[in-house]
């Protein structure tokens, strides 16, 4: 499927477009699910309140992502969408995280419920800071953290990760 899009659009044409694509997959029952991805938090928001408002009175299987640093506006504007669509806040470093909560939006947007994904880096003393990077740091504190099992993990979670990408058997070969 070719998508026609603007070679930059806004956020607002963004949510539109999403929003569109979101009700052909309800009517033709597709099972797809349609995501925008919006930059600058709660102005991208309020910009596109008219798509939100829309994916969620039709239940459209939609899903909304915007990449923002937390501030009192962007508080306030996740408490005023709270009755209209579910809003989950994830630190936008913690990859399992956001995978966590991508997944359970997936599955709510495929019930017919559209979902906003707030990734919002972790602050240390107001510096963006990597999640693993202060959890290492706590555990070493703690002493609760060696180099050799850092190694183990990451050996674990590439066999995994393989072991994930291995494309099916072709049942017809």
């Amino acid at each position: 499927m070719n998508a026609l899009t603007p070679s930059q659009p806004s956020a607002v044409a963004q949510a539109g477009l999403a929003a569109g694509a979101a009700m052909a997959n309800k009517m033709a029952k597709s099972g797809k699910i349609a995501v925008a991805f919006l930059e600058g938090g709660a102005d991208a928001i309020a910009e596109c309140r008219e798509a939100l408002e829309l994916a969620a009175a039709h239940r459209l299987p939609m899903i909304y992502v915007v990449h923002s640093m937390m501030d009192r506006k962007l508080e306030k504007t996740l408490t005023e969408l709270v009755e209209m669509m579910p809003s989950i806040t994830v630190d936008g470093h913690d990859v399992v995280a956001v995978y966590r909560v991508a997944q359970e939006s997936i599955a709510r947007a495929r019930g017919g419920d559209a979902s906003l994904i707030v990734c919002v880096p972790y602050q240390l003393n107001g510096a963006a800071e990597s999640a693993l990077v202060n959890m290492e740091r706590y555990l070493t504190c703690k002493k609760l953290f060696r180099n050799h099992w850092k190694d183990q993990a990451v050996a674990e979670f590439n066999r995994e990760i393989a072991a994930a990408c291995v494309p099916p058997a072709n049942p017809l070969a």
